[in-house]
Parts: C-alpha cells; structure tokens; sequence
C-alpha cells in the first residue's frame, strides 16, 4: 500500500510539474509572440511611414517642378515682350535723337502744310518709346528676384533713361545713335540668355556698365566686352548700319536732308529756313 502511495505521488508531483512548465511555457511563448507582434507593428508602422514619407517627397518634388516651369514659362513671355519693345524701337532709332523739339518745332508746319507725314513719323517714334517705357511696368517687373534678372532690370532701366535722354536733346551725333543701338542689342541679348539660361552675359574689362551720351564725335560707340554670343549676328541686321562721322544722320550724299529732322514746306510755298 506505502509503495503504490508513493508512486501515486510521484505521480501527482510529476503533473503538477508538467503543468507548471506548460504554464511558465505557455506565458513565454505569449509574451514572445507579443514581443514579435509589437515588433511587427513597429516594423509596418516605420515602412508605412517611410512610403508616406517618400510619396510626399515625390509630391513635393513634382510641385516644384512643375512651379519651376511655371516660372520658367513666364520668365520667357515676359523677356520675350521686352525684346519685342526693343525690337520695335530700335529701326526708329535714329530718329529718337531731338524728338521732342521736333514734336514742338514741326507740330505748326504739318499741320498749315496739311502733310501727316511728319507728325505720323514722329508719333510711330514716340509710341515706340513710350513702348519700352510701358515695358519697365509690365513685364519688366515680372522677371523674378534672380541675380540676373535684377542685373536685366537695372540694363533695361538704363536703356530707357539713355532713350529719354536723347529724346530730349535737341540733336545727336551719329556716335550717339550707334551708342543707343549697340546699347539696345545688348540689352536684347541679355535679355534673351535670361530667357534661354538664366543668366546674362557678363561685362568687364574695358566698357562701362553704361554708355554715355554727348561725348566727342570721333569717339568710339559703346560696345560690351567682351562680346557676348551672337553679338556679330545681333549687330549684323541693325538699321541703320555705321554712318559717317561727317554726315548728318540719315544723309548719304551730303546733299540729302536730314532723315530724322525733315523740315516740311512752309505754307504758300517756299523753303523753311532750319531752325
């Protein structure tokens, strides 16, 4: 009887120890498949976070391309209408120069002659001025807060200061009128590269950032250095071409009379003496 007591609590003894391992067991395998569980989660969580990160990187990235073409794309139009300003101007040079006065001076005679010739003249050039002008306004402030942008900005201002100013002298010599054309081409190109590159031609060396007007006829015109790209093409369809420093601006003979200030005929006939 003792040696099947004993037996039996071996027995018993031997269960409550395979319970109490399947429990301690049992809670292990629990708090390991908790464990992994949370480190799935946390796993899932940091590549979801890291897709979320990345979809809105590419979002960012595509917004700012898409508002670098944006900007691109208005950069273009508005150069694009400035050097269509210039454009305009430019074959009306010559006649810039004492523009002013000549509004005054042969305002009377065209109008006793009954000849719209002169003052259509004189209106197609002060539109086109008033033109780059207008252009300083518009489009001229809409280039952007680039470095080159600023430096087309301060070119174009000065383009239109140096166009005023002629205006209002009463003549100019022929060294002026290439100075404003040189000066118009550069500020066309620079513009154009702004458009193209985003940059603008540099200048150093031995040209002024700016040209002056009024000095001596047998100076030479404004020119930058160095030359930019395409300046030979550029220069190449100017109107007009060089002229003599000996010859007023529009004469070719030395005969003619002068293109930019044409004197009409007086009423009743008869030459008007040049003022």
């Amino acid at each position: 009887m003792e040696l099947d007591g004993d037996r039996h609590g071996r027995a018993c003894d031997s269960d409550f120890i395979l319970v109490g391992y399947t429990i301690v067991s049992t809670r292990r395998d629990r708090r390991d498949t908790e464990a992994r569980a949370g480190r799935d989660r946390a796993d899932a969580g940091r590549r979801l976070q890291d897709e979320r990160d990345l979809s809105e990187q590419r979002i960012r990235e595509e917004c700012e391309a898409d508002a670098e073409i944006r900007r691109r794309d208005r950069l273009r139009e508005n150069a694009t209408g400035l050097i269509r300003r210039i454009s305009d101007l430019q074959p009306r040079m010559a006649a810039i120069p004492g523009l002013t006065a000549r509004e005054g001076r042969l305002s009377f005679f065209a109008r006793s002659s009954g000849d719209d010739s002169v003052k259509r003249s004189n209106q197609e050039s002060r539109a086109a001025l008033e033109s780059l002008r207008h252009g300083a306004w518009t489009e001229l402030a809409m280039l952007g807060p680039s470095e080159a942008a600023a430096k087309a900005t301060e070119r174009y201002l000065e383009l239109v200061r140096l166009v005023d100013d002629a205006a209002l002298r009463e003549s100019a010599p022929d060294r002026d009128v290439d100075t404003l054309l040189n000066y118009a081409t550069w500020v066309r190109i620079t513009l154009r590269m702004l458009a193209d590159d985003d940059a603008v031609p540099p200048i150093y060396g031995g040209s002024p950032d700016y040209p002056q007007l009024g000095l001596a006829e047998h100076m030479p015109a404004w020119t930058p250095h160095p030359l930019p790209p395409g300046w030979d093409h550029e220069t190449a369809v100017n109107a007009p071409l060089r002229r003599s420093a000996h010859t007023r601006i529009g004469d070719t003979s030395g005969k003619q009379q002068d293109a930019a200030d044409p004197q009409p005929p007086a009423p009743g006939g008869g030459d008007v003496p040049t003022p």
